[in-house]
């Protein structure tokens, strides 16, 4: 979890010039929460959903702010794990 909101305050930071609110951080800690039970209940067949629909629900479900973060961050193709959450 700490990697995953590190990230978040990363690609926030770099897209809207300032670091998630402490509301931002609850709710990207919530929705990390989330996919993480999900994703566990779906490759344990406990639900029944195509791995594009599961993949589209995550989607749907992820806050606006992570959306337009994560859509406008300069992710780097070279690296397996991207900048984001180290801190560069």
């Amino acid at each position: 979890m700490n990697y995953a909101m590190k990230m978040v305050d990363d690609v926030v930071t770099a897209t809207t010039g300032a670091h998630p609110t402490a509301r931002q951080f609850l709710e990207a800690r919530h929705h990390t929460f989330g996919i993480l039970g999900l994703q566990q209940e779906w490759f344990l067949g406990e639900i029944n959903l195509s791995s594009e629909e599961l993949a589209q629900f995550l989607y749907d479900t992820t806050p606006e702010f992570l959306k337009k973060a994560f859509a406008a961050y300069d992710f780097q193709r070279d690296e397996i794990l991207s900048n984001a959450g180290t801190g560069k």
